[in-house]
């Protein structure tokens, strides 16, 4: 499923504070806030210049020596951007002050303009989206000058305890220099939250060119449409596959495979052509959303007895929000719209058209999660490539460890790993066998292997600690004292290495907790245990991959959170390496690492949003507006092609998530290629089509 995206998890010094307080002159004195890896200048104009480090979470903060009351106000700032790049920044509230990032605290996410004097109002408000089951709530207009940018959090907070704020920045590759001042609270304007949805779920709030407001005005748009699809069937030089027929000619083996070329990586089309995969995950026909509980936020809904009603269902995993744990009923207002645009036979006319869009908008790949109907080989000569995904689980043990937002991570060493793996690979496999158009298959996504960054022990190692504090019938312990055992001569080496006092072998094999950061001999060892760990995962799933279908491709595990041990045995274990990069654009000094894997990589996901089609949240990646996403777009599908061992990027995803958000966690995001009426985003569209008339090209080096 989609990922929901983690808030930054800092390590915060402890403070006792009981009584309420009235703000003083120091609250918001940026020059008097506690520094983690910040530097001080005067700014202009009254603000004070804050230069981030290049490391994790580099931040100013300041910590209230009693609560505060901040109910119906908000934080405003001024800032200034004196770079020529866009600078990402964060502002967080906390009401604890052992605040872990996720508990406790809000955090709202701005982009300074390059060169560009902005005014911001970080508001909490009663109108905190999670209470209303949503990721993001209608926008409220400026105030006074001030962008208004509501706070997020999944947990409760309280505005009557508020205890710290701070600025930061996530992981900047280079010192970043951004000037803050005139903070102040101010009155924190409320959200309109009752009649926001109409018939066909789009926003009632306000109206945008396009925007469905009759039958007759989504039969015109189907007909438009369906003319330029006509007009406009396929890119030009492309096999039936997507490949580039007018590239040179490779082995033909009758499924993909890879091949370096030229000193450049590709995949292979089974009938021998260079193949990019620019690919739409979640091609899917339906986006439900919570109505039970929000009755009042809809404008229409079906009547028991009436013919949209068959368009009603029930969630059964519902993971936040004030439905939590409960199954409330939903209405998918996408299928909806599906019938009044098809009729009875909607779905074989989804299909049909899904298919047919894609090849026209120049995408030659159907990604992860998408549904099966699509793969069928009845619709021929009209069908495009796709991936399968397998999640692996079953009723092996696992390790937690620091950096598990996704839930802790499999223990490979368990012998009834290999065995769900067998099971779980098996029933992912069964309909893909012998079927040329199927690329290869993902296994699991987003896994909690820990941080990247040397700078962070915790999670950089996170899977070694977090299996050092497990017991002894943790097969992922056992298997690291093993390893010690093998390496050192007796307890007493180890203590000497380790600096520890264990009394004997049987004592390390207790639950053992790293409270300080390691020393040189212990980060070896964790190095080296993390690659036996890495490679025990892979090879399970590859040789149960060959045992299967030794003729589709291993495209790795989908990296989100990722070590460097895990990344080069993915590399020794998998076809291709996959990992999701959400960033406005694929930046060489980011992914140089990649090069000496000598690995084709994949990119599984990628999305940019806007706020200017009605639409609540923008996702991950931001931009102004549809034509600035479409130029985003562009530039980021041209920076990861014109990388010689970048092999495809695949969008996330094909429709709207549902305005008031998808059942199991709010999500309410503006990252489809078209929207709930199933009507196309044109600027999305046209840039789609240029750009991946080009792929071959940017990638050929020509």
């Amino acid at each position: 499923m989609k990922p929901i995206r983690f808030l930054p998890l800092l390590t915060l010094p402890l403070l006792c504070a009981v009584a309420a307080a009235q703000e003083s002159s120091g609250d918001f004195d940026v020059t008097k806030w506690a520094m983690g890896n910040v530097t001080r200048t005067v700014g202009a104009q009254g603000r004070t210049r804050l230069t981030f480090e290049p490391t994790d979470w580099p931040n100013v903060r300041f910590i209230s020596p009693a609560p505060r009351d901040w109910t119906g106000r908000g934080l405003e700032l001024n800032t200034f951007n004196p770079s020529a790049q866009p600078i990402e920044f964060f502002v967080r509230i906390d009401d604890d002050v052992n605040s872990d990032g996720w508990r406790g605290c809000r955090t709202a996410k701005m982009t300074a303009a390059p060169g560009a004097t902005q005014k911001w109002l970080i508001t909490l408000g009663t109108t905190d989206p999670m209470s209303y089951g949503m990721r993001g709530v209608p926008q409220v207009r400026p105030q006074n000058g001030a962008a208004v940018v509501m706070a997020e959090g999944a947990a409760p907070l309280n505005p009557q305890h508020i205890m710290a704020w701070q600025v930061f920045l996530s992981h900047p590759k280079e010192k970043t220099s951004l000037e803050v001042g005139n903070i102040e609270l101010a009155a924190s304007p409320e959200a309109k939250m009752t009649g926001i949805v109409d018939g066909f779920g789009q926003y009632a709030g306000a109206t945008w060119a396009g925007k469905i407001g009759s039958l007759t005005d989504l039969k015109n748009a189907q007909g438009t449409e369906e003319r330029e699809l006509a007009a406009r069937p396929n890119l030009a030089n492309r096999d039936r596959f997507g490949g580039n027929s007018a590239g040179p000619r490779l082995e033909a083996t009758g499924f993909f495979r890879t091949q370096k070329e030229g000193g450049k990586w590709w995949l292979v089309t089974p009938k021998g052509y260079p193949f990019w995969s620019a690919g739409v995950d979640v091609v899917q026909n339906g986006e439900p959303t919570i109505t039970t509980g929000r009755e009042a936020m809809f404008t229409e809904l079906p009547r028991d007895g009436e013919l949209l009603a068959a368009f009603r269902g029930v969630a059964d995993n519902v993971l936040m929000g004030p439905q939590k744990g409960n199954k409330p009923a939903t209405f998918d207002f996408y299928r909806a719209n599906l019938w009044r645009k098809y009729g009875d036979n909607w779905d074989e006319s989804w299909k049909r058209t899904a298919l047919q869009r894609l090849r026209s908008w120049g995408f030659n790949t159907i990604g992860n999660w998408s549904h099966g109907g699509l793969f069928d080989a009845r619709f021929g000569e009209a069908r495009v490539p796709y991936t399968v995904n397998i999640g692996l689980w079953g009723s092996h043990k696992n390790v937690p460890s620091e950096e598990a937002y996704w839930g802790p991570m499999h223990d490979p060493f368990d012998p009834q790993f290999a065995r769900d793996v067998e099971a779980r690979v098996g029933e992912g496999t069964k309909s893909a066998i012998g079927d040329p158009y199927c690329i290869g298959y993902f296994v699991d996504n987003e896994l909690s292997w820990g941080g990247f960054d040397d700078k962070n022990w915790r999670t950089r190692y996170g899977l070694a600690i977090g299996a050092l504090n497990l017991g002894g019938a943790s097969p992922a312990k056992s298997v690291f004292v093993a390893d010690l055992k093998a390496k050192y001569a007796n307890i007493e080496v180890l203590n000497g290495a380790w600096k520890t006092q264990f009394a004997s072998w049987d004592a390390l094999v207790a639950p053992f907790k790293i409270t300080e950061e390691p020393n040189e001999a212990q980060k070896g060892d964790f190095s080296t245990y993390l690659t036996h760990f890495a490679d025990q995962y892979f090879r399970t799933v590859k040789q149960a991959l060959k045992k299967t279908d030794g003729n589709h491709l291993y495209l790795g595990c989908r990296f989100a959170w990722r070590n460097p041990e895990a990344i080069k045995s993915a590399a020794m274990w998998c076809d291709v390496v996959t990992f999701n990069i959400y960033a406005p654009r694929i930046e060489d000094k980011d992914w140089d690492f990649t090069n000496a894997l000598d690995k084709p990589i994949l990119i599984g996901e990628f999305h940019m949003g806007a706020l200017d089609r009605g639409m609540f949240h923008p996702g991950l990646v931001k931009s102004n507006d549809q034509k600035q996403r479409a130029q985003m777009f562009a530039d980021y599908l041209q920076s990861a092609a014109r990388r010689p061992n970048f092999v495809g990027a695949h969008w996330f995803q094909y429709v709207d998530e549902a305005l008031t958000g998808r059942p199991y966690d709010g999500e309410n995001y503006n990252i489809g290629f078209v929207n709930a009426t199933d009507t196309p985003y044109p600027e999305l569209v046209a840039a789609a089509r240029q750009s991946n008339a080009q792929i071959y090209q940017w990638h050929g080096g020509k």
